[in-house]
């Protein structure tokens, strides 16, 4: 996840008077399971509001006490399941 911007300010100025904004996008490593998570997080961040306070690291911000490591997932990029889709035809 992202937030910020993004590359998207006169979008975001346009959209919702400049404010940040949050883009979530999945990978060849996303689960349906995550899927699920971030749909139940969005959910609850809406009906509650921020769980955590955050802090600005670097150009970051996380929130306080997270020092999970975030580990990237394996994903076996030899897998044929995996190679680039077939051109669409014309």
């Amino acid at each position: 996840m992202r937030d910020g911007k993004f590359c998207a300010h006169p979008l975001l100025a346009r959209v919702n008077d400049g404010r940040g904004a949050l883009r979530a996008s999945f990978g060849l490593g996303s689960t349906t399971d995550d899927i699920d998570r971030l749909v139940q997080a969005l959910t609850s961040y809406l009906r509650h509001g921020p769980r955590h306070r955050y802090t600005r690291r670097d150009r970051w911000f996380a929130p306080d006490g997270d020092s999970r490591p975030r580990p990237f997932p394996e994903v076996d990029l030899a897998d044929p399941g995996l190679s680039a889709p077939s051109p669409l035809p014309r």
